[in-house]
């Protein structure tokens, strides 16, 4: 059994051989396996990773077959919801992982919850994406501070921004 970084790499290294043949359509071949490979990585490293991050589910390996079609999906309204699916087991007190891609949780959260927020970094522009938006606050790494900031929150604390109106 391979790992992804293996399959990555031989498929890397057989492009490389095929340049050497001059075989364009089999440099292509190869580099979409590689870089469908690395993408499969990625997703389910970061968007889609489990609890220890050391398994990438293959079903998402369907998504990647035409590299054509990827800026098509809706990479962030499903990353949002497998992260807030994932948030249930949170709720528990026993729990000591969370998957998903906790840094978009974490932008989210300073963007809404104005009292655990970070700073706002004064170089961010809209373009850039809303995850570099926020320099973390020092020492919210550690769940149980982030949840003693959060447990006597109060729903006026909470930055509604376009979905409802401050007042409710």
């Amino acid at each position: 059994m391979h790992n992804l970084k293996d399959i990555i790499l031989l498929h890397l290294k057989a492009a490389k051989q095929a340049g050497k043949d001059s075989d364009k359509v089999t440099i292509d071949m190869y580099m979409c396996y590689a870089i469908s490979a690395y993408l499969l990585f990625l997703v389910g490293t970061t968007i889609f990773s489990n609890e220890a991050k050391n398994y990438v589910d293959i079903t998402y390996l369907k998504y990647l077959k035409d590299l054509k079609l990827i800026d098509d999906y809706a990479w962030g309204p499903t990353a949002l919801k497998f992260l807030y699916r994932e948030l249930k087991n949170v709720i528990a007190p026993t729990c000591k992982y969370l998957a998903g891609y906790l840094t978009l949780q974490q932008s989210r959260s300073y963007h809404n919850f104005e009292d655990i927020g970070g700073v706002e970094d004064s170089e961010y522009k809209e373009h850039i994406p809303q995850a570099t938006k926020f320099v973390p606050i020092k020492g919210q790494t550690n769940m149980r501070v982030i949840r003693k900031l959060m447990d006597p929150m109060m729903p006026h604390n909470v930055n509604r921004g376009r979905y409802l109106p401050k007042s409710v």
